[in-house]
């Protein structure tokens, strides 16, 4: 009896021994798991803060915006990207392109470098205008660079404004940026649509801005046009306004045409 008592203690203490075992390698296993799970955190956490401080504000386009045209507020903003994905001359600040046009066409989303970008200081003579007395085809878009001629009905033509930059389009008109000497040129031209008739204005768009040459102009308002200026101021208006409903008849009758087809 006793060796059976014996034999029951010893049996007893060993499967105490292999539980404590168990329980002691389950907790060992548990605390290392959890030490291994607490310092992943740890990285991940380090490898965000260094992700973040590698990030840099960079200017970017939040719409499309043509050629030759300065972007407004609402065409700006800020993003952040990591600093080693940056181009030396990335802009960070819409203050960095007040007053400058884009040298090519960019769309939606597009980061903006020191390179698409070209001074645009106005000279001090230069104005906004609208001219709705020009006819436009349907290629001559905000952005646009175009010459504007006269043609006279005997077919000769000749060019008043030179390389000029379109800064709208729409039912008020052509809008340009012109000098004096340039808006002096156009009043010729406008009094000469009511001196000659069948003569008209009208916009030539460039093909390849970037590599094309200006064209040299060489209209000079007709003797009875400067006459007409000289004797009546408001003549300029009065035949402005008498080529846009021209214009506009034409446009009319083309649609016509075209319906009729």
């Amino acid at each position: 009896m006793r060796k059976n008592q014996r034999n029951n203690l010893i049996k007893a203490a060993v499967g105490a021994v292999v539980t404590a075992g168990i329980v002691s390698s389950g907790i060992w296993f548990g605390h290392s798991k959890v030490e291994v799970l607490r310092n992943k955190i740890g990285e991940l956490t380090e490898s965000a803060a260094a992700y973040d401080s590698n990030l840099v504000p960079v200017l970017c386009l939040s719409g499309d915006v043509h050629k030759g045209l300065i972007p407004c507020e609402e065409e700006l903003a800020v993003v952040y990207i990591p600093g080693d994905a940056v181009p030396e001359d990335i802009l960070s600040s819409s203050k960095e392109v007040a007053g400058r046009a884009l040298r090519i066409d960019l769309g939606r989303g597009t980061y903006l470098t020191e390179g698409m970008l070209a001074e645009a200081v106005p000279a001090p003579d230069e104005r906004e205008l609208r001219y709705d007395c020009i006819r436009l085809g349907s290629d001559v878009v905000p952005g646009s660079v175009i010459d504007v001629r006269i043609k006279y009905a005997d077919g000769t033509d000749y060019i008043i404004l030179s390389g000029k930059t379109v800064y709208g389009v729409g039912e008020e008109g052509l809008l340009l940026h012109v000098g004096e000497e340039e808006l002096l040129l156009m009043d010729g031209a406008v009094t000469d649509t009511a001196c000659f008739e069948d003569s008209c204005i009208y916009a030539a768009a460039y093909v390849e801005n970037e590599l094309q040459r200006r064209a040299v102009v060489n209209y000079v308002p007709s003797q009875p046009g400067i006459d007409l200026i000289m004797d009546d101021p408001n003549i300029t208006v009065r035949s402005g306004k008498h080529i846009s409903k021209e214009a506009r008849a034409e446009i009319e009758r083309r649609f016509e045409r075209i319906e009729s087809d």
